[in-house]
């Protein structure tokens, strides 16, 4: 009896050895606000229509999200680590999603780089340890104003490489074999959506740069679009008292952008298998005052379809208050205008306008 006692001391020894060695984080974050928005549209018939709403929402400032976060020294310069993050809305409680839904992820780390493999974002995503291209070139990183280029949605299925930092080089490649397990098709087959992307960013002193490219490998189905291919490229330079950032892009083969929608549905402009094609430019900036931080920054896309041509403009501001070093008040203007040129037998030209104003109170665990 006394060896089994002496036995089961040195399995949770063991095992306490073993869980010292590990660092794992209960992390996340919640945020809670109200957003006004007001649209004004006219159709393709001349008619219009306007709408407003007076919403309470969780992740009105940043996604509201939990997560788990793990790393473990394997010696010889190697780590291993991973992520489990899941979304939640705090003004009912539910997940949205599925769990784990914005990232689960593992990923082993050394002086050649980092692999890493499961779902996690794109290069344009603006999430995960893949964020390395919109975190250099879009003043909101992706970030929840109403105002943004094109991007790419997380990826399912995904193995991504990211290179160690040379001369201030960092290279990065990243394939996903089925980008949405939900949808129809076999992962690692033609029949089924898949992302394959390439990044390289240079960095030296105030000045970060990235250029990347990204193509949806779209499923061989009669009808289907041709691929979508989108190339982002820019930096910013921080000046010390203010930080400025510019962007282009130039896509094709996109499907229906979230941007140009000719109405709420997201489906109503005509593509043929060529999708939609055009380039975009932002500037933004970065400054602090009054007391708190400042992001700005303004958006433009031209875009051509089978018929019709399209123009996005976007202009954002966002001011970030600190309470204390977790808790913060987000407050963000943002008006956007969607137009799309009528066809002959159609009225009026596609116009939108969209004027949204919000505040949330964020707070980080």
């Amino acid at each position: 009896m006394f060896k089994k006692s002496l036995a089961a001391v040195a399995v949770l020894g063991a095992f306490a050895a073993n869980a010292m060695a590990a660092d794992v984080t209960l992390y996340g974050k919640v945020d809670m606000g109200l957003q006004y928005q007001y649209t004004d549209t006219t159709d393709f018939n001349g008619q219009s229509k306007d709408v407003d709403a007076l919403e309470l929402n969780s992740g009105v400032g940043q996604a509201s999200r939990w997560g788990i976060k793990g790393t473990e020294d394997l010696g010889n310069g190697y780590q291993v680590s991973f992520v489990l993050e899941s979304p939640i809305k705090v003004d009912d409680g539910t997940n949205p999603n599925g769990l784990f839904d914005r990232e689960a992820s593992m990923a082993v780390s050394s002086d050649w780089g980092t692999l890493m493999a499961g779902r996690f974002g794109a290069f344009s995503t603006a999430a995960s340890a893949t964020d390395i291209l919109m975190s250099r070139v879009e003043s909101f990183d992706g970030g929840h104003t109403g105002a943004e280029l094109v991007m790419f949605d997380r990826q399912d299925n995904a193995i991504a490489y990211l290179s160690p930092k040379f001369a201030g080089f960092q290279a990065a490649a990243m394939y996903s074999f089925k980008g949405d397990n939900t949808a129809t098709g076999r992962e690692g087959h033609d029949d089924s959506n898949r992302y394959a992307g390439v990044a390289l960013t240079y960095d030296i002193g105030a000045l970060q740069t990235a250029i990347g490219y990204e193509q949806l490998l779209r499923q061989t189905v009669a009808g289907e679009q041709n691929d979508q291919k989108v190339v982002t490229f820019g930096g910013n330079y921080d000046f010390g008292m203010f930080q400025l950032y510019a962007a282009g892009q130039y896509f094709e083969g996109a499907g229906q952008l979230k941007l140009l929608a000719a109405d709420d549905k997201n489906a109503n402009i005509e593509l043929d298998q060529d999708g939609i094609e055009g380039y975009g430019l932002h500037f933004g900036a970065k400054f602090d005052a009054l007391a708190g931080h400042f992001d700005t920054g303004v958006y433009y896309i031209d875009a051509e379809s089978q018929k019709r041509d399209g123009e996005y403009f976007a202009v954002a501001g966002r001011y970030v208050y600190d309470l204390s070093k977790r808790t913060n008040i987000r407050t963000t203007l943002a008006y956007n205008q969607k137009n799309w040129d009528k066809l002959a037998g159609e009225k009026d030209d596609f116009e939108q306008s969209n004027y949204v104003a919000k505040v949330s109170l964020t707070h980080n665990f």
